[in-house]
């Protein structure tokens, strides 16, 4: 049962990383109206990179601790966590270990969703995963993160009860990670009797929606594991 549990874990943290899709750019603050043409109109398909800082790339994990400068997150986790390793993180983003530098370079940044991180407690069965997506000019500037939350909970909610789940429960909320503030979200609910917390931030870095998400069974922990994160 606790095998079918974890890989089910896997699976919702997955889906709780991606409960921030953004909708179409229409969507975003209600109803709004894109001129048809204008030179100075940003091109919805383009992500202008930072003029200047690290490059883009996938973070690193070096001894138990996951850094990514360039989306200015770190996480340090206790020794008995396990990371993905950088194979296991590329298989997620459908890379390959021996696609040369550039190509790979050139993959990452055309990449629409990047999967990052993904770190697990082998006894305990806590998780945290970091994911981001890219946001084009015009969703930069009109994006309501709050209304984006909420208007995945419930599909997020469906999802869960197709899983199994009962007693589901999916709130908005602001979470304090390092002393700052991040919109988010938290979900309860129960598989077989055993109770399932978690929580997610996100917010814009770099032209990308960046989504922190952490998760733990029977009891509540994601307060613990926030504590693990410095975020810039």
């Amino acid at each position: 049962m606790m095998k079918k549990i974890a890989c089910l874990l896997l699976a919702m943290l997955l889906l709780v990383c991606l409960c921030g899709c953004v909708p179409n750019t229409g969507n975003l603050r209600g109803e709004i109206e894109t001129p048809s043409s204008s030179t100075n109109t940003p091109d919805n398909n383009e992500t202008p990179p930072p003029s200047t800082g690290p490059e883009l790339s996938l973070g690193k994990t070096e001894n138990n601790r996951y850094h990514n400068d360039y989306f200015g997150i770190s996480c340090t986790l206790p020794s008995d966590w396990i990371f993905y390793t950088d194979e296991e993180i590329r298989e997620l983003n459908n890379f390959t270990m021996d696609t040369f530098d550039e190509d790979f370079a050139e993959a990452l940044k055309n990449a629409t969703v990047i999967y990052d991180m993904f770190a697990k407690h082998p006894n305990d069965l806590g998780s945290t995963n970091v994911n981001m997506e890219k946001l084009s000019a015009l969703q930069v500037l009109m994006l309501d993160l709050k209304a984006n939350i909420e208007l995945q909970l419930p599909s997020l909610e469906t999802a869960y009860t197709n899983m199994g789940y009962t007693n589901i429960q999916t709130a908005y909320t602001k979470i304090t990670v390092n002393g700052k503030e991040y919109d988010g979200m938290t979900l309860t609910c129960q598989l077989q009797g055993i109770n399932f917390y978690a929580a997610s931030i996100c917010y814009i870095k770099n032209s990308y929606l960046v989504s922190i998400n952490v998760g733990s069974l029977i009891t509540n922990e994601t307060d613990t594991l926030w504590s693990y994160y410095t975020l810039s």
